[in-house]
């Protein structure tokens, strides 16, 4: 949280990643990392479900002990399916966290002005830049064509 608060008193842009479904995680896990994740001041934010790739230890865990549910390979993207099922959580309550917690996050955010000036403040600050690129190359190309 204070790495955030100082990236943002310097104009630092922030973004956070939480993925959900790694091992040992409950569902009470999940809400408690939905909720820190909706107190911390970031810009921007990605969420992803745990996915066990083979060669990885992960993968290992998961097939030994019988808790992969899926396999077809197109799932295995980390945003919209989880192929794995814990004894005491389920690829569909993983699932179901995963759909809401971006909708939870970016309206806890919206709701705050402070954010919404910071927002606002960095796509000017985008467009300003990318007009300048643009003007730059112009007379870059102005000066070729000129002097060549």
């Amino acid at each position: 949280k204070n790495l955030v608060k100082w990236c943002n008193k310097y104009g630092i842009r922030t973004h956070a990643t939480f993925t959900f479904g790694l091992l040992g995680e409950t569902k009470q896990t999940m809400k408690e990392s939905l909720e820190f994740a909706k107190r911390l001041d970031v810009d921007s934010i990605q969420f992803s479900i745990a996915t066990p790739y083979p060669g990885t230890k992960f993968y290992s865990i998961v097939t030994s002990n019988n808790w992969l549910t899926d396999f077809d390979w197109l799932n295995y993207d980390g945003s919209c399916r989880c192929v794995v099922s814990y004894p005491n959580l389920k690829n569909y309550e993983i699932e179901k966290l995963y759909s809401i917690a971006f909708k939870q996050w970016f309206i806890n955010k919206i709701i705050n002005l402070r954010w919404l000036y910071r927002q606002i403040k960095i796509i000017f600050r985008m467009m300003i830049t990318q007009e300048l690129k643009y003007n730059i190359n112009f007379i870059k190309r102005l000066f070729s064509k000129i002097f060549i």
